[in-house]
């Protein structure tokens, strides 16, 4: 998948979501919250622990600060702390919806299968187009390149919500692109039929309203695997959905593109 195409796919999947500039050097030399959130965006945990903590002392009642600062507990080990900073949270605010999330990670890193998907399901039910979980990990900063440097880590994030909430259409569709993104790198087959299995689910989880990208990157995949009818059935659907220039042309150029992967499967 070339980044022209991922591209297209996340933006029309993502229409929602506000994706924010990179915060200039002089910024974060001189303010703590553009440093801290930059921080975290590069996973320098320590370093954002520190920051939120400044942003904290300047503003105790910051909910951004509050949660992030939580988030880099859990990224530096410190568990306890993470846990015990999310449940006075969510005392305050049983709906907090990045808290719960927070919560639903904690849990999982401890082991407790039970309480991640409890906190979890909580959050994708007040969430259903991922748009304060994708804020929260930072993915919508750059979608394609974040998964691409670390797909096994957002796959692994998306499987766990998947667990939490089975039916929730978004979380299979996610899951889907970071099965084929991994799946472009291995070219394995079992990979691809993986991913397209998550956009299936996807698809029936939408009951029949599923938008084009659904069907386009169901498409594509089906023709990597050769599956020319189930590709064109897929291609037909997602014409019939186009909302945007050039989509007709991705999908001319990802037919070519499917059929040169298929050669290569292994």
């Amino acid at each position: 998948m070339n980044g022209r195409w991922l591209w297209l796919m996340l933006v029309f999947g993502c229409a929602k979501r506000e994706i924010p500039a990179e915060i200039p050097v002089s910024s974060i030399q001189t303010d703590p919250l553009d440093g801290a959130r930059l921080a975290s965006r590069r996973n320098d945990h320590l370093q954002a622990l520190a920051l939120w903590a400044e942003v904290l002392s300047r503003g105790p009642g910051n909910p951004e600060a509050r949660v992030r600062k939580a988030m880099a507990f859990l990224g530096v080990g410190k568990k306890a702390e993470a846990v015990a900073d999310l449940e006075t949270m969510l005392r305050e605010r049983p709906d907090w919806t990045e808290a719960l999330y927070a919560r639903g990670m904690a849990a999982h890193q401890a082991g407790d299968t039970a309480l991640a998907n409890r906190m979890s399901g909580k959050a994708l039910d007040a969430d259903p187009e991922l748009a304060s979980f994708l804020a929260l990990i930072f993915l919508d900063t750059d979608i394609e390149a974040s998964m691409r440097t670390d797909v096994a880590r957002y796959r692994q994030e998306f499987e766990r919500l998947a667990e939490a909430r089975p039916g929730h259409a978004e979380v299979r569709e996610f899951l889907g692109l970071a099965c084929l993104v991994e799946a472009e790198r291995t070219l394995r087959r079992a990979d691809f039929e993986r991913a397209g299995q998550e956009f299936s689910a996807a698809i029936r989880n939408r009951a029949g309203k599923e938008p084009f990208y659904y069907r386009a990157n169901r498409g594509y995949i089906r023709l990597c695997l050769g599956d020319k009818a189930g590709a064109d059935e897929d291609f037909q659907v997602a014409r019939s959905r186009i909302d945007a220039p050039n989509q007709e042309e991705m999908l001319q150029e990802k037919t070519v593109q499917a059929r040169k992967i298929a050669s290569q499967l292994r």
